[in-house]
């Protein structure tokens, strides 16, 4: 994990605030460094996505990722600063 990493790992994308800190909190109690970001989606609202992690190199966060899918459960993808790609 880097502050200046360039790549993160997509968990969850929620409509409402509170389902997404809810993911926060369980995941930061198992060590993740989860935040997140939130977006304005202009018509359609706001979405907030739950992301882990900032990684220097996309091997690290991939390890990270398999982790996350093995451990919680969940269907993590990995993306780099940047991407246009980041689904709502």
């Amino acid at each position: 994990y880097s502050l200046e990493g360039r790549y993160y790992i997509l968990v969850g994308s929620y409509s409402g605030r509170r389902d997404a800190l809810a993911q926060i909190e369980a995941l930061r109690r198992n060590a993740y460094p989860a935040f997140i970001r939130e977006v304005d989606l202009g018509a359609k609202g706001r979405s907030y996505r739950v992301l882990v992690g900032r990684y220097q190199k996309l091997d690290e966060a991939a390890e990270e990722a398999e982790k996350l899918a093995r451990t919680e459960k969940l269907t993590p993808r990995i993306f780099k600063e940047g991407d246009s790609d980041v689904p709502d």
